[in-house]
């Protein structure tokens, strides 16, 4: 993972650099765990892999197997598509299912707006960025 992560001009020294912070990490956990008896550090340490496996498991792809190529492909932006069940479908008197639709409503309504705020947050920059290299060429 390490190959795909960092450019061909300084992985060298990244790659070093993270073998050095994990061997500190490693180091810290042993003199962490040592001041526990047995029984609470193995349920400490089960607690900390329960917490993060689900935030590897989401965050970090799984490029075994697939050639530098293909696996840059797993590290660009994509769109999450998220499925559910409008309120029209719910049971209940009329009112209630008017009262679902307008909050489901709204709150499409606000995510639409917070999506479209950071895309024109990215246009703006990209913007500035232009315009500073046009007026700095060599």
């Amino acid at each position: 993972l390490i190959d795909i992560l960092f450019p061909t001009s300084c992985k060298a020294v990244m790659k070093g650099l993270t073998r050095a912070i994990s061997s500190i990490c490693l180091i810290f956990f042993v003199f962490f765990f040592k001041s526990f008896c047995y029984s609470n550090a193995f349920f400490i340490m089960a607690t900390l892999l329960l917490v993060s496996s689900p935030v590897l498991y989401l965050l970090v792809p799984e490029i075994r197997n697939i050639g530098t190529d293909m696996s840059a492909e797993f590290f660009l932006p994509t769109q999450t598509v998220f499925y559910f069940v409008l309120p029209e479908n719910q049971k209940g008197p009329p009112q209630s299912r008017q009262n679902a639709m307008k909050k489901w409503k709204s709150a499409a309504r606000k995510i639409s707006n917070i999506s479209s705020a950071f895309e024109r947050t990215r246009v703006t920059r990209e913007i500035g960025v232009d315009n500073c290299a046009k007026k700095f060429r060599k």
